[in-house]
């Protein structure tokens, strides 16, 4: 399961107030920063991830997979538009055709990533030159550039920036209260709870340590906006 946002904050701020004598934490502050905690954990995850090219339960959550046209463009190579939320390439295939006892056959081939330097290399040599068996990509100006130029398609596995975790709530009079309908939820999954609320703390500026953080669990409930 994923972190829940409230208890989190419930956290977060049952700590701050005790550090900051009496400080509060409110709703925009809290959201701001622990968005910026969730990228934080998958940021360490995935730079893991770009040296190993191993998909952990972390990263596995952000994994997703689509088919998306390639445009030939005046450009070298034929481009494709990355999705809104891309953040890192997990791999990408393509179609090849070819024949075999004369009749003609497709597979799905991998697309080997190349430095901008290799790839207009390949792009204009005669003897090292991409074909549909052994295509190549790189990644500019937020598209995916592909050899050959005649591709049509790729199938992108990527792994996807996480949705921002927000806690929503609803005032009457001093009091606001937790509307867990409309709050996102952590992408981060539990075991990330003390790592969490330990960069959170870090920004709000509480010098902490992790077994400082462990313990302070607590039920979900209204946060009070005195």
């Amino acid at each position: 399961m994923a972190l829940d946002v409230n208890e989190i904050r419930q956290t977060v701020n049952k700590i701050y107030r005790k550090n900051q004598v009496g400080g509060y934490l409110d709703t925009a502050t809290y959201n701001r920063y622990a968005e910026k905690a969730q990228l934080a954990y998958f940021q360490k995850r995935i730079k893991a991830f770009e040296s190993t090219r191993e998909v952990t339960q972390d990263v596995q959550s952000l994994k997703t997979q689509v088919f998306l046209p390639a445009v030939k463009t005046d450009r070298i190579g034929a481009v494709v538009a990355q999705p809104s939320d891309f953040w890192e390439v997990d791999s990408i295939t393509t179609s090849a055709g070819y024949s075999q006892d004369g009749s003609q056959k497709s597979t799905r081939v991998q697309v080997t990533e190349m430095t901008d330097m290799d790839f207009d290399f390949a792009a204009s040599s005669e003897a090292f030159k991409p074909n549909s068996m052994f295509p190549v990509f790189k990644i500019f100006g937020g598209n995916i550039i592909v050899l050959p130029e005649d591709t049509d398609e790729i199938g992108l596995s990527y792994i996807k920036y996480p949705t921002p975790p927000e806690w929503v709530g609803t005032v009457s009079g001093s009091r606001e209260t937790y509307d867990s309908a409309n709050s996102t939820q952590f992408t981060v999954p539990d075991d990330g709870f003390d790592e969490i609320v330990d960069m959170i703390l870090v920004d709000l500026g509480v010098s902490t340590r992790d077994e400082m953080v462990t313990g302070y669990g607590i039920q979900a409930q209204d946060v009070d906006g005195k």
